[in-house]
């Protein structure tokens, strides 16, 4: 057995190959099976007379055409493929050798572009020594969103943290941020207040590095008067989807 080709994630609604790699040598194939965290779902038996077989499960939907002894297809990913994939090669007669190779794959579902990280609170005209209230609300994901606060690009500790996973099996993050205003939160009476919303995805010292996504809403408050601007960056580094808010120092 040489091993099996399993991606460390794939994305919601995608489709996906996994790969057996194996060489039998002076032996004789009788079955190539795969297993999803040790559940049968997929077989081939060359001499069987149908060659390929699949088996109920929820979440997985086999493509026998563009499956064969050396791989398996996959359609319509789904949060239920998350898990271990494991493909055994089987011999014939008279020694019916058994080897087999395992890799575990995620399945990633990213906020949909209308479901924007949010910042609340932060109404109205601030000046030094007042507190500031906001809440920042992730898009909806998975795996679950890691909330960071900024001010001026410089992180602080938030108050509360939490996620919240929902009926369909993806996770809202929800963070709060009270801070109290100093002049030195002001540049040229400008402060800006960050949450940024980090989905890992792959492995973090991998090569090449992980995909970005990122995502920014603008909010200028300015007396009474508000406007705001949203702005989408998609870049192809780490994924993050960020939300800013500009105060305006009245003061």
């Amino acid at each position: 057995m040489l091993g099996v080709k399993v991606p460390a994630y794939i994305f919601m609604g995608d489709s996906v190959q996994l790969f057996c790699d194996y060489d039998m040598q002076m032996d004789k194939l009788y079955s190539v099976t795969w297993y999803k965290d040790n559940e049968e779902f997929y077989r081939y038996v060359p001499t069987s007379k149908h060659l390929k077989h699949s088996f109920s499960m929820d979440g997985i939907t086999v493509d026998h055409i563009y499956s064969d002894n050396k791989k398996v297809t996959l359609r319509y990913a789904n949060l239920l493929m998350n898990g271990e994939y494991k493909c055994e090669v089987s011999a014939e007669a008279p020694f019916f050798t058994t080897v087999h190779a395992e890799s575990k794959m995620a399945i990633i579902s990213l906020p949909k572009p209308k479901d924007l990280t949010k910042i609340n609170g932060g109404s109205g005209v601030y000046q030094t020594s007042d507190t500031i209230y906001l809440n920042c609300t992730s898009g909806e994901s998975f795996p679950a969103a890691r909330l960071r606060w900024y001010i001026n690009d410089k992180m602080v500790v938030s108050n509360y943290d939490r996620s919240e996973k929902l009926r369909n099996g993806l996770y809202i993050s929800i963070s709060k941020l009270n801070l109290s205003i100093s002049p030195d939160h002001f540049n040229n009476g400008l402060m800006k207040v960050t949450c940024q919303s980090i989905i890992n995805i792959g492995r973090p010292k991998a090569l090449p590095p992980p995909k970005e996504y990122k995502r920014e809403a603008v909010l200028l408050v300015r007396g009474s008067a508000v406007a705001m601007c949203i702005t989408f960056n998609f870049k192809l580094t780490l994924i993050t989807l960020t939300s800013t808010l500009f105060l305006l120092n009245t003061s």
